[in-house]
């Protein structure tokens, strides 16, 4: 099974107590760290999958980057990581041989992926055009904590937007319910 969030933003204080009002129940960044990485511990298991599209902590170092990755990866077979704004700088920094040995794989600012004949696009950021769109593809993104504006195919995976983790068949569900695009002939 393949399972999709972002934006943890791990050790953000201030996301915790004035942004994300779904986040309350947590009393201390700590408590909200170990339960957003109980909730990947519990769910992805050995034979998964896990896509994580930006923003796992906030700014830091390169240990605090890879220190962050080990805990979110260490339950999953495999993991797409594709960097956010708040991390980019760190994450690029591990050196590739660690990613590696920890079954990471560090995507693009824009990762295309093709699954079981569907075209998907991943990215932190949300994208108006995205390639094949016209064809169906899907958007998956974050970066907007559920606040951004709904396109056909296209969807925030943010872990603030649902509450949770999304597998990529609940994912399929949602999307494949939306309106077809219609063909611009380019």
């Amino acid at each position: 099974m393949i399972f999709v969030t972002s934006d943890f933003h791990l050790g953000h204080k201030n996301l915790l107590e004035k942004y994300q009002p779904n986040r309350s129940h947590w009393p201390d960044v700590e408590a909200m760290n170990n339960g957003l990485l109980q909730e990947v511990h519990e769910k992805v298991g050995s034979e998964d999958e896990l896509w994580f599209l930006g923003d796992l902590f906030m700014a830091g170092s390169k240990d605090r980057a890879q220190e962050f990755l080990r805990s979110l990866v260490k339950t999953a077979k495999r993991t797409l990581y594709i960097p956010g704004n708040h991390d980019k700088e760190a994450v690029r920094k591990i050196d590739p041989q660690w990613l590696l040995n920890h079954r990471v794989i560090l995507g693009e600012q824009i990762h295309e992926t093709k699954l079981r004949g569907r075209y998907i696009v991943l990215c932190h950021y949300p994208i108006e055009s995205w390639p094949r769109m016209v064809y169906g593809a899907w958007h998956l993104h974050g970066h907007q904590h559920g606040h951004g504006r709904k396109l056909s195919r296209r969807m925030d995976i943010s872990w603030d937007a649902h509450n949770r983790i999304l597998t990529l068949e609940e994912i399929g569900k949602i999307l494949d319910l939306d309106e077809p695009m219609k063909h611009h002939g380019h």
